[in-house]
């Protein structure tokens, strides 16, 4: 399969997370080189996988440097 062939049905045993993300931005993926693709694909998964696992503590985290972004500005 080349870039170009991705389908939304090409991403339905990732994750949801990584599924919802994937779709998202489809056109983009599709024209990326295919090595590129590879990785940036595995990370996608990889990384949606972290993040629902520790989902009561990413939350928290992100919501602190938002907070803390206000005061330095």
């Amino acid at each position: 399969m080349v870039p170009g062939d991705l389908r939304v049905e090409s991403f339905a045993h990732y994750p949801p997370q990584a599924r919802s993300f994937s779709v998202e931005n489809l056109s983009v993926l599709k024209r990326m080189p295919l090595i590129l693709l590879s990785v940036v694909l595995r990370q996608v998964i990889q990384v949606r996988l972290v993040f629902s696992r520790r989902e009561g503590t990413a939350t928290p985290r992100i919501r602190f440097v938002e907070a803390d972004r206000g005061s330095i500005l």
